[in-house]
């Protein structure tokens, strides 16, 4: 890398993993490192010591300009970046991809004690790194040196030392359970080989709570039924409550539990005095949700599990003047959850009795092998440094998402229920052949492969001693999902790009083509990098940085795997005779069925979608005041087109009505972002102290192409949101233009405060000193403005008018759990379904703050070495336990129209919280650590 002068720092030898090879960030105190992107350096001391709700270094982006969080969706880590959407990310491990495919995020959450290094890139990086529009989060594990070193620890939570939220506070619920603990070890050190170096860590993680209680229906001790009928044999085992009558309604807290493993083993062989490496680094998680499907009937609960094994090996060589980073990675994904005992339908009664049965609609499985490999080499010469390289990824995915497929049952009451006498029967058919006439089960396996492949170049040039010019160039093919399995797609013929109301009357569904089935077309992405950094002064104190680049997202597998829903219909009929198990049993009694076509959706896709791509450019100022201050000023600008949009299409009282509503995916988003931000860092041996405003705003014309999909796959996150909100679609058919407005992310101020305060010592001899020594505080604080919201009829994002703004705000004040936020007489509804005059996002909601704080003791237990000490500390995330006020209910006629409720519900609530600033009741989690 370039310093001021005519330096270069080479970044190789025992305990330095050269696949850092990504410049330092000139703002930590490396003075004149001639940056032209605007990438960070986490530093070390925060990774150990701010309070981290969540515990994963990934989230550590929330201290950065330019991030948002605490946003409306789950994707990714719920975390936008410079105005990408939140599935704009791109999360490596030691240099490979750790990326979750099917919903985003990272694959497998990795613990501070892990980690020796983390980076994140937000914009402008160099033309080697790609995959995303968004950002770039890199972690290295941790490495082995010459002596032993390492840690243990134990963290815990349990909600006696927490404090309970507003909401429950009002309705006289108690704090609801949450027990937490994870114990883990990471150690390294020289593994008896000459030059090999062995290293690892070791986390568990047990939780256990409950969500917040809900009313259930159930049948008492005095339904007494015939021995051996259906009834009694399916409510055979469960405890049903004693009372008066047949049925009882409780108070039921669903249980939420979580059991996770986790290892990281990495060995680096060093040859060549340093110059040269071979590592080998694996990545094993285990998770287990024991609750995820539950009802009180125990027999047919259900878990998730999601399994991920990753293998990597690398070889990092240095010769001279030519430097050669090559790695190879395998991974195995695994995601799965199953109705129990498969055989027993869906049944449900009209009078409100929860019966028993799997309450799960389907079951899922994803399981992903994916190849990965790259190889990059730099050559410094004079005053160039060049580097270029490529790479590929391989991917096969099969599973199946088995919608319906052991029927529905309902019954009118619990007597008809007792006496076996359904009012109807739902089944799921092949839908090609239920056009034919034909009652065929579907087959829902189905197997897919991806290719992807990029390669890249990039000069590195140095007209002056104060002056660095880059240029890259990159070729990235995301390549198009193709069916490979027995069983292909059906698809959706619409014979007009994009569709018309004609096209859309014309169309019908048709099989997919034999041999390898394309899911669309897409093609291959060049891109441009170029930045420049200038010293204004001989000392290097004061930079100028800019640069322009070209990005592409690649999409995610939940936007295209859902086209496999096509197979199947719903269709059912009336049904007085007994219920048959399983229901494939009664397919042949089934006659003039009807099939459902407003709950069941199709899916088609644009002819050729192509990949998203974003134009973004920066200019930035940073100063360093002296060795211990830096300032920065950034100005970030990014326009986006070719977004991946969903329309639903067919809507209303489908025009074409052979089909159901049509999912209709295209490349009709477009955004744009501005921003300014402001950052100041203060660093001396005792304290740090950082401080990042954002002024931003955000525009497109859909933010989340998935919201409100029933199969959207987001809530396989622990913690991820579980409301339901409207289908996602434009508000006028056909019309992209007409959604143009704040996105969802939108959020203008945005304040970020940490700390780190290590107490100064008593004098020597002090009668204080064993208690008032080696004290240290920190504390992550965030002030920040709130996010847009649409005020609508309820119906498919029909927007309200105006009619007296006066009533907007002028009218505040209290309400049952919140704050009128505005007069509901503000707005009046249009009818015909024509748009009011009030655009998508266009009104602001309450804004929020939030402040989680740490404090520990540590001490040094001689008898185990100069380095052993034991610490001890307790973090409090939301530590004033203030409630902030969400949006108001913006759905016309729905529940709390205009009033803002204290107590957001960004997440599932009880949940574990997973990054810093969401919304949690004060929690107090209490660290036990062993340094040796």
């Amino acid at each position: 890398m370039f310093l001021a002068g005519n330096a270069v720092l080479p970044l190789y030898g025992p305990d330095v993993d050269t696949s850092r090879t990504a410049t330092f960030e000139p703002t930590l105190g490396m003075r004149g490192i001639l940056d032209t992107s605007v990438s960070y350096m986490i530093d070390p001391g925060q990774v150990a010591n701010l309070p981290l709700a969540g515990r994963d270094v990934y989230a550590l982006l929330v201290t950065l300009p330019g991030v948002t969080t605490d946003t409306s969706t789950g994707r990714g880590l719920g975390l936008s970046v410079n105005g990408q959407r939140p599935s704009a990310s791109n999360f490596l491990l030691d240099g490979l991809e750790n990326n979750n495919y099917l919903i985003t995020g990272p694959a497998a959450t990795i613990a501070p004690e892990a980690v020796q290094e983390y980076r994140i890139s937000t914009n402008n990086y160099s033309a080697e790194y790609g995959r995303t529009a968004g950002f770039l989060a890199n972690a290295v594990t941790r490495t082995g040196g010459r002596h032993w070193h390492g840690l243990g620890y134990l963290n815990f939570i349990n909600e006696v030392f927490g404090a309970n939220d507003f909401q429950r506070n009002r309705a006289g619920l108690p704090r609801p359970p949450h027990k937490q603990w994870q114990p883990g070890i990471s150690a390294g050190g020289p593994a008896g080989v000459r030059n090999l170096f062995a290293s690892g860590s070791l986390e568990y993680e047990h939780f256990r709570g409950a969500a917040d209680p809900e009313d259930t229906k159930l049948p008492t001790r005095n339904f007494v039924l015939p021995e051996g009928s259906l009834a009694q044999i399916l409510l055979r085992g469960f405890d049903a409550p004693a009372g008066p009558g047949l049925t009882k309604t409780l108070k039921l807290s669903p249980p939420l539990s979580i059991d996770r493993w986790l290892a990281l083993p990495r060995a680096d062989y060093v040859m060549r005095e340093g110059s040269s490496r071979l590592l080998a680094r694996a990545a094993v998680m285990r998770l287990t949700r024991p609750d995820f499907i539950w009802t009180p009937y125990k027999a047919f609960s259900s878990p998730l599990q999601q399994n991920t094994t990753s293998l990597m090996g690398g070889w990092l060589g240095s010769y001279g003047r030519l430097t050669n980073e090559a790695r190879a990675g395998w991974t195995l994904a695994d995601l799965r959850f199953d109705r129990a005992q498969p055989s027993v339908p869906q049944l449900l009664s009209v009078d409100g009795t929860l019966l028993p049965g799997s309450p799960a609609f389907y079951g899922f499985h994803n399981r992903d092998r994916s190849w990965e490999f790259l190889d990059n080499f730099t050559w410094v010469r004079d005053r160039h440094t060049l580097k270029f390289g490529g790479g590929g990824l391989l991917r096969s995915i099969e599973g199946y998402l088995s919608a319906e497929k052991d029927g529905y049952y309902d019954f009118a009451n619990l007597g008809d229920f007792a006496n076996n006498k359904p009012n109807s029967v739902r089944v799921a058919l092949s839908r090609l052949d239920f056009d034919k006439g034909i009652y065929r089960p579907p087959d829902y396996d189905r197997s897919y492969r991806q290719r992807e492949a990029f390669f890249f170049a990039q000069d590195g040039f140095r007209p002056s001693s104060r002056l660095t010019l880059n240029f890259g160039v990159r070729y990235e093919n995301f390549g198009a999902p193709v069916n490979t399995g027995a069983v292909k797609d059906p698809v959706l013929t619409l014979d007009a790009d994009p569709p018309s109301q004609q096209a859309l009357l014309n169309a019908r569904v048709v099989p997919g083509p034999a041999g390898a089935q394309r899911l669309y077309q897409t093609g291959g992405n060049w891109s441009i990098r170029a930045g420049a950094s200038w010293s204004l002064r001989q000392n290097a104190r004061t930079l100028l940085r800019a640069g322009y680049g070209t990005f592409y997202d690649r999409p995610f597998d939940n936007l295209w795997e859902n086209l496999r829903n096509n197979g199947f219909v719903l269709a059912g009929t009336t049904w007085n005779a007994p219920a048959i198990l399983p229901i494939n049993g009664i397919l042949p009694f089934l006659k003039n069925l009807t099939p459902e076509l407003f709950f069941t959706k199709l899916y088609a896709f644009a002819p050729h979608l192509r990949a998203p791509r974003v134009q973004s450019y920066f200019a930035g100022l940073s100063h360093e005041l002296n060795r211990r201050v830096v300032i920065e000023a950034t100005a970030v600008n990014s326009n986006g087109n070719r977004l991946v949009t969903t329309d639903l299409i067919n809507r209303g009282n489908l025009p074409n009505y052979s089909l159901s509503q049509v999912l209709y995916r295209a490349n009709e988003g477009s955004s744009s972002y501005h921003a300014l931000g402001v950052s100041a860092r203060y660093r001396s041996s005792r304290a740090q102290l950082h401080v990042a405003y954002t002024w931003g705003h955000s525009i497109d014309n859909q933010s989340e192409p998935l919201s409100g999909d029933f199969y959207d796959l987001i809530t396989t996150r622990p913690g991820a949101q579980t409301g339901t909100p409207l289908p996602v679609a434009f508000a006028e058919q056909f019309h992209s233009a007409s959604d143009r407005g704040n996105s969802d992310i939108d959020q203008r101020h945005n304040l970020v405060v940490l700390g780190i305060w290590q107490l100064p010592q008593p004098p020597a001899g002090s009668r204080r000193g064993p208690w008032l020594r080696d004290w240290r505080m920190s504390f992550l604080a965030a002030i920040r403005s709130g996010f847009p919201y649409t005020v609508t009829s309820g119906s498919l994002e029909q927007r309200l008018s105006l009619v007296n703004p006066a009533l907007l705000s002028n009218h505040r004040g209290s309400a049952p759990g919140g704050v009128q936020w505005f007069d509901p007489n503000a707005f009046a509804y249009l009818s015909g379904g024509a748009q009011g005059n009030t655009g998508r996002n266009e009104f602001s909601g309450p804004g929020l703050y939030s402040a989680d704080v740490s404090l520990s003791r540590s001490w040094a237990v001689r008898a185990l070495g100069e380095s052993a000490r034991i610490s001890l500390r307790a973090d409090a995330f939301n530590a004033l336990n203030h409630a902030n006020l969400g949006n108001p209910g913006s759905a016309l006629g729905g529940r709390g129209f205009g009033v803002a409720m204290y107590g957001r519900k960004e997440r599932q609530p009880n949940f574990p919280v997973l990054t810093p600033f969401n919304e949690t009741a004060r929690q107090i989690q209490f660290l036990l650590r062993f340094e040796f």
